[in-house]
Order: structure tokens, then sequence, then C-alpha cells
């Protein structure tokens, strides 16, 4: 099948991740080429760099001689776009144009793309700018991502509220978890993705950087069962994908000393 999009990624982005997964399970990679931006940014930018303790050398094939992601950008986005320079960058392969920066319009665009499938035990659902979506991510991925400023809260009182949401949303999701399978039901959803790329990275990414140090494993086993059973996902290649993460900042096996999965 020919070639349709272009996805440029970074391993360490739990968003541009989202178009990883629609990726592999859509089974559209023979549609959607994939790069790589390197994990570690260059002068606060994305960028392709060839170095060795990256593993993973990377480079743009439409663009070769771009050496930031800005660059691509600059040539490629309409005028009336913010240019964040933000990963996943999806650009059409014939045109060498830009489509979406956003990774809920990948996630979509990937699934409706001809010859899209659907995984077993898996549902679209809702969109993910639904009201309904917009509800479950409020209460179960806001105070997840907010916790990155817990770093650099001013006071004590501004980090013990911003943690205290975090630990809240665990326990909330924890006990969703412990009556539902999945977020919606028995189904893996669309929203179980835009939540998962998010909490896979918890223990290995996320825990370390705030010094929030909860462990899943030890402390919300529902939570840990969805996390492996998304993992395990297309012969476990929706795992790989995270594992990959590891591989390019140096340790195949977890990140930090930590294990990849919970």
């Amino acid at each position: 099948m020919a070639q349709r999009y272009h996805s440029i990624v970074s391993w360490t982005c739990p968003f541009a991740h989202r178009s990883t997964v629609a990726r592999i399970i859509f089974g559209v990679e023979s549609s959607v080429d994939q790069v790589e931006v390197s994990p570690v940014r260059l002068e606060n930018k994305w960028a392709f760099q060839d170095k060795a303790e990256y593993h993973t050398p990377t480079h743009d094939s439409l663009y070769p001689e771009a050496k930031f992601l800005s660059d691509i950008y600059d040539q490629t986005s309409p005028a009336n776009w913010d240019k964040v320079n933000s990963v996943p960058l999806i650009l059409d392969a014939n045109t060498k144009k830009a489509i979406t920066n956003n990774s809920a319009e990948s996630f979509w665009l990937f699934a409706q793309l001809p010859g899209a499938k659907m995984p077993e035990n898996f549902e679209l659902g809702s969109s993910w700018d639904s009201a309904e979506t917009k509800q479950i991510t409020s209460q179960y991925l806001d105070p997840v991502t907010h916790s990155f400023k817990a770093p650099v809260a001013k006071t004590q009182e501004e980090y013990d509220e911003i943690t205290t949401g975090t630990i809240k949303a665990f326990d909330a999701f924890e006990q969703l978890l412990g009556k539902n399978q999945f977020i919606t039901g028995s189904k893996i959803n669309g929203v179980d993705i835009l939540l998962w790329t998010f909490y896979v990275r918890w223990e290995t990414v996320m825990a370390p950087f705030t010094r929030l140090y909860i462990s899943f494993r030890a402390q919300y086993p529902n939570i840990t069962r969805w996390i492996r059973a998304i993992a395990a996902m297309e012969g476990g290649k929706v795992g790989q994908s995270f594992k990959q993460y590891a591989h390019d900042v140096g340790n195949a096996d977890g990140v930090h000393g930590i294990p990849i999965f919970p």
C-alpha cells in the first residue's frame, strides 16, 4: 500500500505516542511512514541528531536537510498555524505539506484510512473533543499532567495542592477500573489510549520528575492490570512502542532503574 502520511514523533512525548499507538493498532504502518526526533531537545527544540548515545539515529526522510523540527514547520505548515513546533507532526507523504499536529486528530485520521482495521476487543468510542471524553480527562488525566508543575511549586502549600490532586485522580481511577475492565466498559476504547500514554510513563518518567513516588504495582492493582492489558495489544507491539523510549535513553529494560511496566 502506498504511503499516505508521514508522521514525525518523539519517543519521549506522550502526545506523540498516541499517534504511534494508532499507527500500530489500526494496522496502517504501510500507509503511514514514521520518523523520530532525538529524545533530548537541543536549544529547547526538537532536533534531528545522529548521536550514538541516542541509539536510534534520527533524520527526516522527506526533509533530510532539516536539523530541527522547526525547519520543517517553517516549510510545511499553514500560515495560520501556531508555530509551537510540537509533535506529532503529520505530513501528506506526497505533497510534503503539514496536515495536523494534534494527537487526537492524527488518531482519528489513521483510524479512517483505507485498509485500517479495528483490533479485537476495541471500539473507537466518542471523539476526544466530546463532552463525555472531556469529563473523563478532567477527572483522571488533567490532575496527572498537572503534576509536572510540582517541582516548580513556590511553596509547600502549592506543592501539596498539586500532588494531592494527582493522588485523588489515581484513587478515583483505581475505583473506576475496579468496576470496569476498561474506562467505559469491557472493551478498550479510544479514550483508554488517550490516558494510557501518560499513565504508562508515571513510574519511570513522571514520578521521578515530580518527586511523587507512587508505585502503581504496589498501590493500584487495577491501574496496573489496565496498563498491562493495553500494552499487550497487537501481540505486545503497543507496549514495545514505549520500550523504545527506554532504549533511546540507554536502558532497554527500564528508566531510572525502574522496569518499564508496573
